[in-house]
């Protein structure tokens, strides 16, 4: 399942929608793009398809390629990165252009899952949320700790003489969850937030364990138009790439 939905401020200001997703077989992957990025809608979609280039150039048996490659790693979210990067900036550019450059195109969250024989295994980028399916067909949506600033992958590469804010230490956040106790995962952008605590977070929970897409799609619509003397209900772009237990 792969739901990106534009978020009402992005309408209202004419912005583009700054999340992307994948979803194929045995990886999932939400990119949000940071709101104060102008153009992080860029970096996003390269970066994913980055990801999908790679996936193409491996033989078909994908399953036994992950195997071998330790995907879900610092290493290889910053191979791809660097490769947006390359697509982006000019090889010629100053040192505040290009960290200019970076903060437009380039600021984004990334969350992926991948599948393995007998565990998931995550690797996060900043701000979201996991969502989990129990053995009891449960749906928990538990939010990735970070600090005012999201541990983005970005600032990596903007030299620090251009940084005035207090950026926290760049490590991804790392996981892995046995197959055995969860019967679904997935990954969410922030955007989910808007529906947490209120009465409609059980019909989210409710179309994911039924594997309803196009029910929660037609939902966010309906909220939207219902709250939209409020600027709608769904401020944000919101993304979620889930896989529940019986999907092959």
């Amino acid at each position: 399942m792969l739901i990106i939905k534009m978020g009402t401020e992005h309408i209202t200001y004419g912005t583009n929608c700054q999340d992307y997703g994948l979803e194929n077989d045995h990886l999932l992957c939400v990119v949000d793009g940071c709101g104060e990025g102008k153009h992080s809608e860029i970096g996003s979609k390269l970066f994913i398809k980055k990801i999908e280039d790679y996936l193409i150039s491996k033989p078909s048996n994908l399953h036994s390629v992950f195997k071998k490659i330790d995907f879900v790693s610092p290493k290889m979210m910053e191979y791809f990165f660097k490769g947006v990067m390359h697509a982006v900036i000019s090889s010629g550019a100053s040192k505040r252009q290009i960290a200019n450059d970076i903060r437009e195109y380039l600021s984004f969250t990334i969350m992926v899952l991948k599948e393995y024989n007998d565990v998931w295994k995550g690797i996060v980028y900043g701000d979201g949320y996991l969502i989990l399916e129990n053995e009891k067909h449960e749906i928990e949506f538990r939010e990735f700790p970070h600090q005012e600033y999201p541990s983005y992958i970005a600032y990596k590469y903007i030299d620090k003489a251009f940084l005035t804010e207090t950026i926290p230490d760049i490590t991804p956040q790392q996981f892995t969850l046995a197959k055995k106790d969860y019967q679904g995962v997935g990954v969410a952008s922030d955007g989910l937030r808007y529906v947490i605590g209120t009465p409609f977070e059980s019909d989210v929970k409710k179309y994911l364990l039924d594997n309803k897409e196009v029910k929660i799609k037609l939902l966010i619509n309906k909220l939207n138009l219902q709250y939209q003397k409020g600027g709608g209900f769904f401020k944000d772009d919101i993304t979620i790439a889930f896989k529940h237990g019986g999907d092959k």
